[in-house]
């Protein structure tokens, strides 16, 4: 899958990374008492989810379902499908916003993140006076890709494993605030990848572990394996 290039210029979205999107974080400068940035994974994320009590899988109390429409931009009601799951989901939402708190990067750096954040907050501007939002950023990303033809339907299961990727790749190469390369630079192996993608946003948000055991008929011996999985559950 190749991605996508960079949309043409428009006006930047100013945002900042202030905690890491995978790995065990580290701090990226020390923060006033007003300012203590919500790490998103790691130990320290799981400590903070614990404390968020019993409804730490909703996010902070203040995402509220925003019920906007999105625009069609021709035969696209399957992203606007995933894309509204997405929206109704607090804690890749929540947590997306209390990442990006001040200017940091372009949109032709991450551009899937950068795209995922404005639409958030564009729907969030859109609720109070009840018009819909056009996401035609994001289906300019996705219809670059050969699996999403314009004009024509496609699977929204599909659909939401690409922005997966799409996303897990952008978290990974922000890296982990450690010093250490991005996840997947030359000589990474496909465990320390894992381990990242497991410890991302992304992964706290759809991430589950799908096991497989198989027992031979004759001998009884059994051998268990498992692998990193992403689904949506509303």
């Amino acid at each position: 899958v190749m991605i996508p290039p960079a949309l043409p210029q428009k006006a930047p979205l100013q945002i900042e990374v202030t905690t890491p999107l995978c790995g065990v974080p580290t701090p990226l400068c020390v923060p006033t008492e007003s300012q203590v940035p919500t790490p998103l994974c790691g130990e320290a994320f799981r400590q903070w989810l614990v404390g968020q009590g019993p409804l730490q899988r909703n996010g902070p109390d203040h995402i509220s379902p925003p019920r906007v429409g999105l625009q069609n931009q021709g035969n696209t009601c399957y992203l606007n499908a995933v894309l509204q799951c997405l929206i109704h989901t607090p804690l890749l939402r929540g947590n997306l916003e209390l990442a990006y708190e001040r200017p940091w990067l372009g949109e032709d750096e991450q551009p899937w993140l950068v795209e995922l954040l404005r639409l958030f907050r564009e729907v969030d501007e859109a609720k109070g006076v009840g018009r819909p939002v056009s996401a035609a950023s994001i289906a300019e990303l996705i219809l670059a890709n050969k699996e999403f033809k314009r004009g024509q339907q496609a699977d929204a299961h599909e659909a939401f494993m690409f922005i997966v990727a799409r996303l897990l790749d952008a978290c990974l190469a922000l890296g982990d605030s450690s010093g250490r390369r991005p996840a997947g630079s030359p000589g990474d192996g496909y465990a320390a990848k894992e381990k990242l993608e497991r410890e991302s946003l992304v992964g706290y948000s759809f991430g589950m572990d799908v096991g497989q055991r198989v027992r031979c008929g004759s001998c009884s011996y059994a051998s268990t394996t498992s692998q990193v999985g992403y689904c949506l559950c509303l």
